[in-house]
């Protein structure tokens, strides 16, 4: 395994097909040599960060002059700039020519090797390494380009021992390619037990199985130079699973109860660096699962006997104060039915004061007709106002009933919303902008409410805030018809 960085994910499948191919050129050809060590150039499978590698090109110079070596590229697609993170370097013997990224050679324009002279030979030897501490983002990237090696001539001939006219490369060369990677994906914790996990995942490609993991109290910082834990606490299977699948299961046992769990899978190829995912996390139940669900329906059946108590004491308690209510009013007509007659016959007495001139009047008494039909008229005042309150108090099941009180204002306001649109005259923008905040206040309150009451959990509205709503839902259309009005006017 390579070096990389604790603070990114381990990059893995990453494939480099680099070539350099023969191409027929019948100036390249009478010029120049050129021997390929293999075509092509470079084949790489699941290039990982911190890998390298290498190939030589031989030239030699068939012509009786000096020729100058350059190289180039031409056709660059690189998506997401792995150029930037893939060092060239070129050299001649123990001379280094040229030591920078592919992305610096991509920016570059023919690139200065060596002079060759009449007869000479040179072999230029290749290296391209994987920088160490790239990022997980350049998974499964890809890089195309041609490189091209040659030499530079002039258009025109020499005069007066100086170079006139524009340059062409003459190039041979071929083409680098980066083909689909190896890949891990699909990583998931299944069947969770109190002790137990299966942890599952999939290759793009034939691999083997292997998992690091710690719990929550111990270390699972990634250290790509701790093979094979990688700075995990746990490794298994020991040794790996070396049955080549791509689909992978791997079960955990042993493990603690309601617990956390910090995982990494590592997959290979034969002869190849192991790849490993970035990392994952799942917690044990506390519980087995049939304990869980007992608990679960027991609580369940404790939130239903609790909500039907609940509901019992409310429908008691509304009876005893309609009751109370039809007694008081009994009481009250009682009590009225004995007074008013004894008030009646006080009135009977004639005052003296010297404040008055003149007699009182005598009151005649009531008939006991009129004081039974108002003792009786009483008591059903008092019996009406009391089945009021009780309505007023009483409530509808069903707080999502409170959301209807908000389709007429949502209504209203776009369509309002449509017309500000369409309008050019300033004063009618004014007015239409009253309109909409009219109806956006009455659209606020019913959900105002219906949030509180849902935090609450009180799911029972009392029938006076329906009735509020209707009387606000009422006076806003009275007030919008007043501002249409104010529109027509204007």
């Amino acid at each position: 395994m390579k070096k990389t960085s604790k603070k990114h994910n381990f990059l893995v499948c990453i494939i480099l097909l680099f070539c350099l191919c023969w191409s027929s050129n019948a100036q390249a050809n009478e010029n120049l040599g050129i021997i390929f060590e293999r075509e092509p150039l470079f084949t790489e499978n699941n290039f990982l960060p911190g890998d390298s590698v290498s190939g030589w090109i031989r030239v030699k110079n068939n012509t009786e002059s000096i020729q100058r070596i350059f190289i180039d590229s031409e056709n660059v697609s690189d998506p997401v700039n792995l150029g930037q993170v893939l060092q060239l370097k070129i050299a001649e013997g123990s001379s280094v020519l040229f030591d920078n990224t592919l992305d610096n050679l991509f920016n570059s324009s023919n690139i200065h090797l060596s002079d060759l002279s009449p007869g000479e030979q040179v072999q230029y030897d290749f290296t391209i390494t994987f920088d160490s501490l790239a990022g997980n983002k350049y998974q499964g990237a890809f890089l195309q380009f041609d490189l091209t090696i040659g030499t530079l001539s002039s258009s025109e001939e020499e005069e007066e021992g100086e170079v006139e006219g524009e340059t062409t490369a003459v190039f041979v060369g071929g083409r680098g390619v980066l083909l689909p990677s190896f890949r891990i994906f699909n990583v998931r914790a299944t069947n969770i037990t109190q002790t137990s996990a299966i942890i599952t995942w999939q290759t793009n490609f034939s691999a083997t199985s292997q998992v690091i993991y710690s719990s929550e109290g111990e270390n699972h910082e990634f250290d790509p130079l701790n093979p094979p834990k990688y700075g995990y606490q746990h490794l298994y299977p020991e040794p790996e699973d070396s049955t080549l699948v791509t689909f992978h299961s791997i079960l955990l046992s042993s493990l603690e109860p309601c617990t956390s769990y910090y995982f990494r899978v590592i997959s290979h190829q034969p002869s190849r660096a192991p790849s490993i995912s970035q990392e994952y996390q799942f917690q044990t139940f506390c519980v087995s699962k049939e304990e869980q669900q007992e608990e679960q329906q027991q609580a369940e059946e404790q939130q239903t006997q609790k909500q039907e108590e609940q509901e019992k004491e409310s429908k008691k308690s509304q009876e005893q104060k309609r009751e109370t209510e039809l007694l008081t009013g009994r009481e009250q007509s009682e009590r009225v039915s004995k007074q008013t007659p004894a008030i009646l016959y006080e009135t009977e007495e004639e005052p003296t004061s010297s404040h008055f001139s003149q007699e009182i009047p005598k009151s005649k008494p009531l008939s006991q007709e009129s004081q039974t039909f108002l003792a009786s008229a009483l008591a059903s005042i008092g019996s009406i106002l009391g089945d009021f309150g009780k309505f007023l108090n009483s409530c509808i099941p069903n707080l999502w009933l409170i959301l209807i009180f908000t389709i007429i204002p949502f209504i209203k306001i776009t369509q309002v919303y449509l017309q500000l649109k369409k309008e050019t005259n300033p004063q009618l923008k004014k007015q239409y902008q009253k309109q909409i905040i009219l109806w956006l206040i009455t659209f606020l309150l019913p959900v105002i409410l219906f949030l509180i009451f849902y935090f609450l959990k009180k799911y029972c509205l009392p029938n006076w805030i329906f009735i509020i709503l209707i009387v606000l839902t009422f006076l806003s259309w009275r007030l919008d018809n007043k501002i249409k009005k104010g529109q027509t006017g204007q």
